[in-house]
């Protein structure tokens, strides 16, 4: 069997959908044989990066990645054609797996399709334009391309039902839960208590994440709590943040808090084991 997989998003910065999709590679890489080929695919459909040197790759001679080192207009040329039909998925998988948000007509290869939240149906006023289009214009596409849908949670599955539950059962696609596991294992050894550990907030900087009330919040506690932490954020800027990015900085010039923007794995772990 040979599975192919969405990787475009490690390319990038990779949180939400780039973390996923970074993990999932590295685990079926680990169960790669000559019996279950993975074939990577680091420009999907109509996600085209301008550069995927960053992008996930492993040394192992089952696992191929055979756009990686196409220029960004080759590859737009390349799915383009598959999307007419006139030439083949490259590696020819037996299955493709989405976590993009991007469902390009894969036509006899059966795709499937993680969705990972419906915040940009939910609260529409929480994104921007562009990001609302672009995943509100792949689900729909989905809708037509997919042959099943993947959801991290019962409430995505729920709210994708409640706007497409009827459509997907006249479609017959498939539907199930898978959630995600841990970005890190357990620790044996329980962190000592500090009265220094920090307060820490991971994600990024964008109106769903609630850091408004979340900024509110500390500084009522800062004014009134006699264990008086400090509060770190680890995430990237976001949209439709400004205000907040305000608040950050003027609570940061009181020595109260530190935005440390985007941090690697390694970094966020120490971060959650000190917090």
């Amino acid at each position: 069997m040979k599975i192919g997989l969405d990787v475009s998003q490690t390319c990038v910065e990779t949180t939400g959908c780039g973390w996923i999709a970074n993990e999932l590679a590295s685990a079926f890489s680990d169960i790669a044989t000559s019996d279950r080929k993975i074939i990577l695919y680091h420009y999907f459909g109509t996600w085209i990066n301008s550069d995927t040197a960053s992008g996930f790759s492993v040394n192992n001679e089952h696992v191929v990645s055979p756009l990686k080192e196409s220029s960004p207009v080759a590859a737009k040329h390349i799915w383009e054609s598959i999307e007419d039909g006139r030439s083949e998925l490259p590696g020819t998988p037996d299955i493709v797996h989405s976590n993009n948000f991007s469902a390009p007509n894969t036509h006899k290869t059966p795709l499937v399709m993680t969705v990972h939240d419906l915040a940009f149906w939910d609260m529409p006023e929480a994104t921007t334009e562009t990001n609302r289009n672009v995943c509100q214009d792949g689900v729909l596409n989905a809708l037509e391309q997919a042959d099943a849908f993947i959801f991290p949670s019962v409430f995505s599955q729920r709210r994708f039902l409640h706007y497409f539950g009827k459509i997907v059962s006249n479609n017959n696609q498939l539907h199930t839960v898978i959630p995600w596991a841990a970005r890190f294992e357990p620790t044996e050894t329980p962190s000592q208590y500090s009265c220094d550990a920090p307060w820490l907030f991971v994600g990024s900087l964008e109106p769903r994440k609630n850091i408004k009330n979340i900024l509110h919040a500390f500084e009522l506690y800062r004014s009134r709590s006699v264990q008086k932490r400090n509060l770190l954020i680890a995430g990237p800027t976001g949209w439709k943040t400004n205000k907040e990015t305000a608040h950050i900085e003027s609570l940061t010039k009181r020595g109260w808090a530190k935005h440390l923007g985007y941090v690697d794995n390694e970094t966020l772990k120490s971060l959650y084991q000190e917090a």
